[in-house]
Parts: structure tokens; sequence; C-alpha cells
């Protein structure tokens, strides 16, 4: 008996094996499992062999690979020659020519195996966000891989294997390296060194924030916290056995003499931002309230007004006032007389027949109005019937359009003075030595006699309660083209100043 231990990737290789190398029958041969795994990747079985009948010589050439290298042995007379077979994972040259099918090789036969090797290289790739607030980068390290072949037994016919013998990886970024092609990239604020670290690393990094831009920060505008109800605040009354008075809604809330009525809460100035490109993320500007002291009313402190007077608080803009209220308990008739009252009007009956009612801030009616005439310069609240009568309200809002139909007459007369000015200075129409503010006054005299009006009008219409805007834009109309102000101007383009208030 002999015996032999054949190993390949499956008994019916080994089998094979075991008749092409024993010159037997595989049905003839008697064989022992010895050793089988099945692994994921990996398969191996190996076989104990024994033959009854007496093995020949083996006259037929071979071919191995030991520790890398091919090796072959010639056959002896009458054997065959041992074959090699191309590989995909490489080329296969025989004496200097690639092989496409099985080739017969030799013990002086030149055997060159050229495998498709790599080189090393790095990748680095910067993204920069659309909003360019955030940089991300990704780096990937390549290796070169060095190849040789795997062991093979003693074999008629050899099929080389590939393997890895040895990887080289290419020179890892370095902190400078990577800031240059941040430069590169436009890349001026914002990176975080920390995170340059893990670039320098051998190691493969996926979209890591490399730079981050300062956000803006938008203002706070200021607040005005008002002790009152405002109009479109007030609830209905409800008594104590869970009834809705539906004309408590007329009721007009009071304020006493010293209450706080508005303090102005400040805000938050903002901050300009920065993208990572050095631009700048402008903020969103807090609005700032001015605290005025409207009419029954007074400043505490800059942030704080408090009620000089008993009344009805409001406030318009940030002017906060306190008017003073005039109630008829009954009805507005031929015992009461008309009424007219510069402050707020309170009816808590009917308007009859024939009466007029003029009320200088607000005027609400409880109950109807018969064939009589009411005014109010502001808001006006009827909860009854209207019947034949004048009613007028929103009176302060046309006296206002008023002085805004001026303004606008007064900006076109200003622009064609400018204009006129420039050209008699052009084309030298009163000699070099005349200043502008005589040219000025001369035209306002002559061509454009239409401005002092125009300027007068307006003044008289900014009352006693005008807003602080108004009184100074009635200020700067004195100075500037009234009388002798015209005088004081020394270049006509100091009017552009007056065009914009």
């Amino acid at each position: 008996m002999i015996k032999k231990v054949f190993t390949s990737k499956t008994l019916e290789e080994c089998l094979k094996l075991a008749a092409s190398q024993l010159k037997v029958n595989k049905e003839k041969i008697k064989y022992e499992v010895i050793e089988e795994k099945h692994g994921l990747f990996k398969r191996k079985v190996t076989i104990s062999v024994e033959v009854e009948e007496k093995l020949k010589e083996n006259k037929n050439g071979s071919i191995k690979v030991q520790d890398g290298k091919i090796i072959v042995k010639n056959p002896k007379e009458g054997g065959r020659e041992a074959y090699i077979k191309p590989c995909n994972q490489m080329k296969v040259l025989v004496d200097g020519v690639e092989i496409e099918s099985k080739k017969e090789v030799f013990e002086d036969t030149t055997i060159e195996l050229i495998f498709n090797e790599n080189t090393a290289e790095r990748r680095l790739n910067i993204n920069i966000s659309p909003d360019k607030m955030g940089v991300y980068v990704s780096v990937q390290y390549i290796p070169q891989n060095v190849y040789t072949i795997k062991d093979a037994e003693e074999s008629a016919e050899l099929i080389p294997e590939i393997k890895i013998k040895e990887q080289i990886f290419p020179k890892t970024y370095t902190v400078e390296e990577i800031k240059e092609q941040l430069n590169l990239s436009g890349v001026k604020f914002g990176i975080l060194e920390d995170a340059l670290k893990d670039l320098t690393e051998l190691k493969d990094v996926d979209n890591l924030l490399i730079a981050k831009g300062e956000e803006a920060v938008d203002g706070i505008d200021d607040l005005m916290d008002l002790g009152f109800d405002l109009e479109d605040d007030k609830k209905l009354v409800e008594d104590k056995k869970g009834r809705i008075d539906y004309k408590s809604i007329g009721h007009v809330k009071t304020v006493k003499k010293g209450d706080v009525l508005a303090v102005r809460i400040e805000g938050r100035e903002g901050k300009d931002g920065i993208d990572v490109k050095g631009g700048i993320k402008r903020h969103k500007t807090a609005k700032r309230i001015i605290t005025e002291a409207g009419e029954g009313c007074e400043l505490k402190d800059e942030n704080t007004v408090i009620a000089s007077r008993e009344g009805k608080p409001s406030i318009k803009g940030n002017i906060v006032s306190v008017y003073e209220i005039h109630k008829v308990d009954n009805d507005v008739d031929i015992k009461t007389g008309n009424i007219d009252f510069v402050g707020d009007v309170v009816v808590y009956g009917n308007v009859k027949e024939g009466m007029e009612v003029k009320a200088g801030h607000d005027l609400i009616i409880n109950k109807n109005v018969e064939h009589a005439k009411l005014y109010s310069r502001e808001n006006m609240t009827v909860f009854g019937n209207v019947i034949n009568s004048n009613l007028s309200a929103g009176g302060e809002d046309i006296a206002k359009l008023n002085k805004l139909k001026i303004l606008d007459s007064l900006n076109a007369a200003v622009l064609e003075l400018i204009g006129t000015v420039d050209h008699i200075k052009k084309f030298n129409l009163l000699g070099k030595a005349v200043q502008d503010g005589e040219i000025i006054k001369v035209l306002v005299e002559n061509k454009f006699k239409f401005i002092t009006p125009l300027c007068d009008d307006f003044i008289k219409k900014v009352s006693i309660d005008a807003n602080n805007e108004e009184k100074r834009l009635a200020s700067a109309l004195r100075e500037s083209l009234i009388g002798l102000a015209p005088l004081q101007i020394k270049d006509a383009s100091e009017l552009n100043i007056l065009i914009k208030k």
C-alpha cells in the first residue's frame, strides 16, 4: 500500500490531482478526508490516498510555486511536459511572449509575471457650502500595492494566483499644505485648527468641517411696555352672575395723574457676521424707539412716560398722550346744548335731532344719532343707529394729508430753485462776486415768490401738539427760506439737506 496526501479546494479536485500524479483511475483510489475547511472566502480539503496497485514511476514534468518563485521540472523520457495557464489578474509571459491559453514550460523556459500595480496617491477635496458659512474637506490615502504570487503544490499545470506582498502609503498632508489648498480656494476666515490635525493622520476622512463662518447676530428691537390697554384690546365686562354687558365695550378707561403709561424696554444692538471667504454677513438692525410725551404726559426719565393729568391714555407712533374726557350721562338734547370739547367725548345716551357734538379727539356714542351732526379729529364709534345725520371723523389725518401736499410742492420748488442757481452760476449771469445765498434770496423774492406762502402755510398747520419731526421741519424752513435766512447759505447744495428732511 502507498499513502499520499493531496490538498485542493474540493474533494473532486483532490481526486483528480491524485489520479494525475499516481497514474491511476480515480475510481480505484481509496482515500480518507483528514481535513476539510469551508470559509467565506477560502475552502480547503485534504485527503490521504491508498493505492492498491503498484505505482509506476512518474515521468511527467511538473510545476510549482515556492516562496513566490515558479519552479519547473522537465519530464523524463516518454513523459508529458508541464503547463502554465494565463491569469486575468496579471500578464503571463513565456519566453517574452504573453500567453492567451495554456503553454508548455520547461526548466530553461523564461517565465515572467507582470502585475497591474498602481502608484500611491493622496486626494484632498474641498467643498464650500452655498452660503459660504462652512468648509468641508474629504481626504483619501490610496496605497501602492506590491504583488507576488501564492505558493502552489507541485502539479502538471499551474494557474498563478496573485496576493499582496506589501502596501506603500503616500506621505500624509501637513497642516501647511492643507492651509495652502484652503487659501487657493479662497478660504480666509474661521479655520478650525484642531480639525486640521485629523487630516494629517494616515486615515480617510469624509466631509470633515474644517472652517466655519461667524453668523450675524440680529439686533433686537426696542419695545414699548404700555401701562394701559389699547382700543383694540378692550374686553367685554362680565358681572358676578356671568352676564355680559355688550355695551361695556364703549366704556372709556381712564388713568390718574402720576400713573406710569409707558416704559421703553431697550433692545440689543446686532453684530455683522463674516463668511469663510471674508465676506460680511449683514445683521438686521434693531429698531430704536425715542420715547416722547404728548399732551397730558411728561417724561419721568428718558425711558418712562407718566400721566400729568387724569384722562384717557392714547399712543400714536411713540408719542403717549392723555386726553381729558367729557362724559354725558344722558342724551345730548336741548337741555345739554351742543357739545364742543378739546378731548374725548363719551355720550351714554342718544344724540337728538338738530344737535351737534364735536370732539377734539375720540367720540363715542352709546345709543342712537338722529338728524344730528358729529365731528371728531380721531376715531368715532356709534353703537346704535345713525338716522339722516352728518358724521365726520379723522380730521387729524386730513390735516396730515394737507401738510404732505404742501411739502410735495415745496420739494419740487426747492429742486427747481437749486437747478436755477446752478444755471446762473454756470453762465455767470449775476457776476462772480455774488454768493449762493444772495442768489437764492433774489430768486425767492422774484421768480419763486410762491415758496414763502407755502412755508408760512406749513408752519401754521404745525399745531402746538405736533410731533417733534414736524416741529424740526418747520424750524428748518424758517432757517433756510424765509426772510433773510437764505443769506446764511454758502452753497446751494446745502438745500439738499432740506429736501431730505
